[in-house]
């Protein structure tokens, strides 16, 4: 039996043991679920499909041993993506390679992070850019 199949016939007898009050919540939280699901982007979509298939052949360690982060971390919060919030985002240059060093290329990258923030209705609080790799605080 796969691991998905497991889970939701977990979850099924879990729902099943409640009480009816709790239905209500229930149906709510699996609204939410599936509004949040259909409005991820294009390239989210994307990049959850090839994570997810890259999960089907993990990668091991010697000794067959799973690499820490390949584990599950159940003090990690619910990362719950939705059309409104407030993210904390940090990328990186392939590699990371320091392709944006100097001034000039330094102050291109950053007058791109805002101009696409501007472009697409997100308001920054905080940002910083390196050589290497940005960061930023905005709402959606």
């Amino acid at each position: 039996m796969s691991q998905p199949f497991k889970l939701r016939e977990q979850l099924i007898r879990r729902i099943r043991r409640l009480s009816e009050s709790a239905l209500p919540r229930i149906e709510e939280l699996v609204v939410e679920l599936e509004h949040a699901q259909s409005e991820l982007p294009k390239v989210f979509a994307h990049d959850v499909a090839a994570r997810k298939a890259e999960s089907q052949s993990p990668c091991l360690l010697e000794g067959g041993v799973e690499p820490p982060h390949s584990r599950v971390w159940p003090h990690a919060p619910i990362h719950k993506l939705s059309e409104h919030g407030t993210y904390m985002v940090t990328t990186g240059t392939l590699h990371k390679q320091h392709l944006f060093r100097g001034d000039e290329r330094l102050d291109l990258l950053e007058g791109k992070l805002l101009e696409l923030t501007e472009q697409y209705g997100w308001q920054l609080e905080a940002w910083a850019v390196f050589s290497n790799h940005y960061h930023f605080v905005a709402h959606a």
